[in-house]
């Protein structure tokens, strides 16, 4: 191999050491996902798991789930329970919100949790 294609070997090689020692695996990551919702009078119960599937542990992980209807004062927004989640741990719930109209769409609006 030439001198000049040793060089470029070697800043190719440095290029992806570089990138890789670059990249760092996210702290913290929270997977959340919500269920078929149910609904009595006007109170719809949402089940809903939480999952961190981040690097390190969180406290008080929680979602707000939010429900479109078609009353003027919408969307109506609850928050679960925050929960102290190790890594790779999930929990599970059923969120109630009050509403009024005829409900659109349900949805996980916001996540949120404190840092240890």
């Amino acid at each position: 191999m030439k001198r000049s294609g040793k060089i470029t070997f070697l800043f190719i090689s440095l290029a992806v050491i570089g990138l890789f020692l670059g990249c760092e695996l996210p702290d913290y990551q929270l997977a959340f996902e919500i269920g078929n919702y149910a609904y009595n009078g006007y109170t719809v119960s949402v089940p809903y798991s939480i999952e961190n599937i981040g690097w390190k542990d969180m406290d008080n992980a929680q979602i707000r789930i939010s429900v479109v209807t078609d009353s003027a004062y919408s969307p109506y927004h609850g928050w679960t329970t925050g929960v102290n989640l190790s890594i790779g741990n999930r929990s599970q719930g059923v969120l109630d919100i009050d509403y009024s109209g005829t409900i659109s769409d349900v949805y996980v609006s916001a996540a949120g949790w404190d840092e240890d």
